[in-house]
């Protein structure tokens, strides 16, 4: 099943150092010491756990990059949406580095990657937007971004906007 797989444990890591005297010299963020996957969305389940926002989305098998299955989303002609994953647990100044590829037909004008990052009570408290250029062929993509220090959460968007014909 698609979704957050997040290893070693953190938490047990933070008390493992605060508990031993080495912690006491530790200078190195933890976040910078760990591997964590935030977010995967193979759809070969054939199932998508995204939310989409004034577009619809299906998982589909004619159109893919790598597997059998990719989402198919559809944006109403001259109209903006997005599909989001779902929210993460992250750490404060973790770094996160991942990858994507897209693809959009002719009628796509723009497309946005945004990451969102939130809160502990889940208030958005920024987001980084990152403009792709709409390409009919699969391209792929990657960006590493970096918490900020209040973070709790996060989550990825990918925006675009529809032309004359829906997208």
């Amino acid at each position: 099943m698609s979704g957050w797989d997040v290893y070693p444990d953190i938490e047990k890591i933070k008390r493992a150092i605060e508990e031993s005297e080495a912690g006491a010299n530790v200078d190195i963020p933890l976040s910078a010491m760990i591997r964590i996957r935030v977010y995967k969305q193979g759809f070969e389940d054939g199932t998508s756990d995204l939310s989409a926002t004034n577009c619809t989305q299906a998982v589909q098998s004619t159109e893919v990059y790598a597997g059998n299955y990719a989402l198919d989303v559809t944006i109403p002609a001259g109209n903006t949406g997005h599909i989001e994953t779902p929210m993460v647990s992250i750490s404060p100044n973790l770094q996160v580095t991942f990858s994507f590829a897209h693809k959009e037909d002719e009628n796509i004008t723009s497309v946005k990657l945004i990451v969102v990052w939130y809160r502990e009570n889940l208030h958005e408290i920024d987001t980084e937007e990152f403009d792709l250029t709409p390409s009919t062929s699969w391209q792929l993509d990657s960006r590493t971004v970096t918490a900020p220090k209040n973070a709790a959460y996060m989550g990825l968007r990918m925006e675009a906007t529809a032309g004359a014909s829906d997208g």
